[in-house]
C-alpha cells in the first residue's frame, strides 16, 4: 500500500491559509472540548503566526489522505492518546477549566508536580497532619456518638 500527500515547506503556501481558516471556524468546538481557549487560538493572528513559525523552524504543511489537514513544525510537544474512563475525562476537563488550562496542559502540570515531588510532599503533609490530630477527630466523633439519642440515626 502506498499513499501520496501534498506537502509544502513554503510559508506562503495556501495550505497554511487552509489550516488557519479551518481552525478559526472551530473555537466553539475546541473550547467545548477544553482543548484550547479562543484567546489561545487567536484566530485573527493564527495564519501570520503559523507562517512566521514555519519560517523560523523550517516547518512543513501536509494534507493527509482523506482530507485531514495537519501542520507540523519542530515543536516541543508530542500528541498522544490515553484511554480513561469517561468519569476521569470529565473530572480532568473540569479541573483543567478551573485552573484555566487545556486538558493537555493540566496533565502536563500534574506530571511535573509528581516528578518534582509536590504530590508526595502534599500527601506526606496530610499524613503528618492526621497523625498529629487523629486523636482530636476521634474524640469529636466519640462525643457526637455519646450526644446522639438512642435509636436516632442520621438520615
Amino acid at each position: 500500500m502506498a499513499a501520496a500527500t501534498p506537502a509544502a515547506g513554503d510559508p506562503e503556501s495556501a495550505g497554511y491559509e487552509l489550516v488557519a481558516e479551518t481552525v478559526a471556524s472551530l473555537p466553539p468546538l475546541i473550547e467545548r472540548g477544553t482543548i484550547a481557549t479562543r484567546a489561545e487560538i487567536d484566530p485573527d493572528t493564527l495564519l501570520d503566526r503559523m507562517r512566521a513559525e514555519a519560517r523560523r523552524t523550517g516547518g512543513v504543511y501536509t494534507s493527509r489522505a482523506g482530507g485531514n489537514t495537519c501542520y507540523h513544525h519542530r515543536m516541543p510537544k508530542t500528541q498522544w492518546g490515553a484511554r480513561v474512563d469517561d468519569s476521569v475525562k470529565e473530572l480532568a476537563a473540569i479541573r483543567a477549566k478551573e485552573r484555566g488550562l487545556s486538558i493537555g496542559d493540566y496533565i502536563a502540570e500534574l506530571v511535573r508536580e509528581d516528578v518534582a515531588g509536590l504530590r508526595g510532599r502534599g500527601l506526606d503533609a496530610a499524613r503528618t497532619f492526621l497523625d498529629e490530630y487523629q486523636s482530636v477527630f476521634d474524640e469529636a466523633e466519640e462525643a457526637d456518638r455519646r450526644a446522639e439519642p438512642r435509636g436516632a440515626h442520621a438520615a
